[in-house]
């Protein structure tokens, strides 16, 4: 992919998006050969993103892992809060743990696990 021309069409359309919402930077993504192209707008006095904030970012979209979860499995939760399949299920039968039902699927999420260990 070859970068973008400063002058180019889509930097001008970037350019403009910039300061019509009145921001200090803009990144415009555009479909295109082979994949796609980034176009970054920004106002002269707007200080640079680092490397290192990119690395970091690219870090945590790519491992899973580092991705805060919002809501979990019955086995995910029990694994979380080292307890058994069992207990949760026993858990969410007597209210103390609640959850949703998405379909056929059950989640717990991270308000009802911390309201769970709230109420000890």
């Amino acid at each position: 992919m070859k970068p973008q021309n400063p002058n180019s069409a889509t930097q001008v359309v970037a350019e403009s998006i910039r300061s019509q919402l009145g921001t200090e930077a803009v990144i415009l993504i555009t479909p295109g050969s082979p994949k796609y192209a980034v176009v970054v707008a920004q106002a002269a006095d707007t200080p640079v993103c680092s490397a290192e904030i990119m690395a970091e970012s690219d870090r945590r979209l790519a491992d899973p892992q580092q991705i805060e979860r919002l809501a979990y499995s019955v086995e995910e939760a029990a694994t979380a809060l080292g307890l058994s399949r069992d207990v949760i299920y026993d858990q969410l039968r007597t209210g103390r743990l609640r959850s949703l039902k998405v379909g056929r699927r059950r989640t717990i999420s991270r308000q009802h696990i911390d309201d769970f260990l709230a109420d000890g």
